[in-house]
């Protein structure tokens, strides 16, 4: 990801943004692009990870043949690492670093932070509690 953005959203927003567009009215035929409130590099969001949990977080960047050529070694199906090869190229080139207002409009307040997403789950990222069943 070198130093590619994401604005990524916290999964608690999606669901709340679903539910309310899903409950509403005036939504038919809408598209809504989902971001948080700000894109991050993954060396920012190891960063915010290692404050949250006390615990170092390093971000180190694998060229993207080095990592479709590690999972393809350890099994995983030659479609798969090729479209996750084509997910992060679009990432590196910056399709998902804008920061979209729709989030924000949806839910009446501003998205979730990164950082309040780490420390909301720290416990988990430490080890301490387990991830969420789905």
């Amino acid at each position: 990801m070198a130093d590619a953005r994401i604005a990524s959203i916290d999964v608690d927003d999606i669901a709340e943004i679903a539910a309310k567009v899903l409950t509403g009215s005036g939504h038919e035929g809408k598209t809504y692009p989902l971001t948080g409130p700000q894109a991050l590099t993954m060396t920012e969001v190891a960063e915010k990870l290692s404050a949250a949990t006390g615990k170092t977080v390093r971000y180190i960047n694998v060229p993207p043949e080095d990592a479709r050529q590690a999972q393809l070694a350890n099994g995983m199906p030659p479609y798969l690492a090729d479209a996750l090869f084509e997910l992060f190229a679009e990432r590196r080139n910056g399709k998902e670093a804008k920061v979209w207002p729709d989030a924000g409009m949806l839910l009446g307040r501003t998205p979730t932070s990164f950082d309040e997403f780490a420390r909301r789950n720290a416990a988990m990222f430490r080890g301490e509690v387990p991830p969420p069943k789905v």
